[in-house]
């Protein structure tokens, strides 16, 4: 039997983030880059932000409240009640230029805050997981340099909501963007899997 269920259509997108609260039954997404099909040439960069609760009695789609800085390929990762936007690259696609604005929507009142402390390291393309109360930020592609397209990096840096600050980490042995991560609670342990080389091509298995 099939128990897939078609619950609408939102835009189509690439480089979102997307966060699920299994306790809440909903699904936040930070939307992204749709592809205007009539025009390749005009990417958008949007800073809409959805929610989907599978548990409705009709479910469906809704807005939130925009994310205020509009990014492609930033990371996010859910504490306490909070996404958290982590880096990503600029609006501008002619250059490989990243942020490090850090940006958490609260899923309670519906707001975003702003201006939180910015990770050491200027990437995108990194991935991010929530692991004791801290968020980690694995990988990614360096643009430390404006307008030079980096390298993949090992960098591993840890954000405390608390405390707002971030610090250092053992790096991954592997450089790599594009990383799947998988948090175990119960030993305490992050997995990074896979990803990309970057700009040398090619996927990693590892």
């Amino acid at each position: 039997m099939n128990n897939l269920m078609h619950c609408g259509r939102i835009f189509a997108r690439m480089s979102l983030g997307l966060v699920a609260f299994g306790g809440l039954g909903s699904v936040f997404s930070v939307k992204a880059d749709p592809p205007v099909i009539t025009n390749p040439t005009d990417i958008r960069f949007l800073d809409h932000n959805q929610a989907f609760n599978p548990f409705a009695t009709s479910p469906s789609w809704v807005e939130k409240a925009p994310m205020p800085t509009s990014r492609i390929a930033f990371a996010t990762a859910a504490v306490n009640g909070k996404i958290y936007a982590i880096s990503g690259r600029d609006t501008d696609i002619d250059v490989c230029e990243a942020l490090e604005t850090v940006e958490a929507y609260d899923t309670a009142t519906d707001t975003w805050e702003r201006n939180l402390a910015e990770p050491p390291t200027k990437r995108y393309r990194a991935a991010a997981a929530a692991l004791g109360g801290v968020i980690y930020l694995v990988g990614g592609e360096d643009r430390s340099m404006p307008e030079v397209c980096g390298d993949v990096v090992s960098t591993v840096e840890v954000y405390d909501p608390v405390s707002n600050t971030w610090s250092s980490k053992a790096p991954i042995k592997v450089a790599r963007s594009l990383i799947s991560l998988a948090v175990d609670e119960a030993n305490n342990k992050l997995y990074a899997i896979g990803g990309s080389n970057g700009r040398n091509g090619g996927y990693v298995a590892d």
